[in-house]
């Protein structure tokens, strides 16, 4: 108060007062002054991928490790089914539809489904040379220029075997050779082993088993004689040529096929059968075999051996009706039709009426 002088005085700061504690989006503020303490902590997100599915979009969820918040992002494209391969539901038969479906390989659900065709044991090969019976495809073509045969009847049996009757407008011929080829019809694979014998409208006939890639050519330069005792069989000559022949095995006596046969053509265009087991072939159980082309004309002065499982052979030419019977005899009695075979003849006895003369002894 004398001179003037001031001098401050005062007590010390009181301190912020903190208020709620920061958190991811608020500071913490002085409760006085509001002076920010703490500054916002902002978020702590992890990472949680959601994979897509076949149907779904797969995305990231973000979520706050402190306040819980959260959020979708990143999305993908769903995945899209992956089809899998056929899955039989019912095997279609005889008669009978079948179905079946595929399924996606990831997700496990149905994406389509068909109905499977009824089974025929018969059909006719279209313009592709093709014919579905039962689970088989079989196509028929021509070997030396592949081209397909239409209108050949295809038959299923109950035994699992097939045959095949050619259109009219093509013969079995060891020059124009035909080739079976036979596959599962689902999905196309070669049958092996299957058994297939093919006709013609002049009862030519061949057989045999598919090989490895499921086809059978025929004819072929062997054969066994089928419920007919007929077997159709080439032989190629020396200058190239060609030859078809069918021959028929049965018993001399009473016209009987003797099924099974087997017949083989040999290089010098000699036959040979070999009768089946347990079939004799002596002066009470002759053989006689016919032989003709392909379209049923006789072939004379052809060489035949015979021969039986018991060792015996016999051996001789065709006459002038492609027959050759075997074992020959000296002498023999007509029988019913007044006919009567010795050594490399057939004699036909008659009255003059023409009518068959039975008993007649021929020497």
């Amino acid at each position: 108060t004398r001179c003037g002088a001031t001098r401050l005085e005062g007590d010390a700061a009181a301190g912020h007062i903190p208020g709620d504690a920061a958190t991811c989006t608020t500071p913490q503020l002085c409760t006085k002054c509001g002076a920010v303490i703490e500054s916002t902590l902002g978020h702590d997100y992890q990472e949680e991928v959601t994979t897509p599915t076949c149907t779904k979009m797969g995305h990231t969820t973000y979520t706050c490790s402190r306040c819980g918040d959260t959020y979708d992002g990143d999305y993908t494209d769903p995945t899209g089914h992956t089809p899998g391969e056929w899955i039989v539901d019912q095997e279609a038969a005889q008669g009978v539809e079948g179905s079946r479906h595929k399924e996606c390989t990831v997700c496990g659900e149905v994406l389509e489904t068909e109905e499977l065709e009824q089974l025929y044991n018969q059909a006719t090969t279209d313009s592709k040379g093709e014919a579905v019976v039962g689970r088989y495809l079989v196509i028929v073509t021509d070997t030396g220029t592949t081209d397909p045969v239409a209108k050949a009847t295809v038959t299923l049996h109950g035994d699992d075997t097939i045959s095949i009757r050619l259109p009219n407008s093509r013969l079995l011929d060891y020059d124009d050779q035909t080739t079976v080829t036979v596959l599962l019809s689902e999905p196309e694979t070669p049958v092996e082993g299957i058994e297939i014998a093919v006709t013609d409208k002049n009862a030519n006939t061949c057989g045999g088993k598919t090989d490895k890639v499921g086809q059978l050519t025929v004819p072929s330069s062997s054969g066994i004689t089928n419920e007919d005792g007929s077997a159709t069989v080439g032989w190629e000559d020396p200058d190239g040529n060609r030859h078809t022949f069918t021959v028929k095995v049965e018993r001399t006596g009473t016209g009987r096929p003797i099924q099974g046969s087997k017949v083989s053509m040999g290089a010098t265009g000699n036959i040979t059968v070999i009768l089946p087991d347990g079939q004799d072939m002596d002066a009470r159980n002759r053989v006689t075999i016919t032989v003709t082309d392909n379209e049923k004309s006789p072939q004379p002065d052809k060489t035949v051996i015979v021969r039986a499982d018991l060792g015996g052979t016999a051996q001789g030419q065709t006459n002038k009706d492609g027959q050759l019977t075997v074992p020959s005899v000296e002498s023999a009695y007509t029988d019913d039709t007044g006919t009567a075979v010795v050594g490399q003849y057939t004699v036909i006895v008659t009255d003059t009426a023409e009518k068959p003369v039975k008993g007649a002894l021929v020497t």
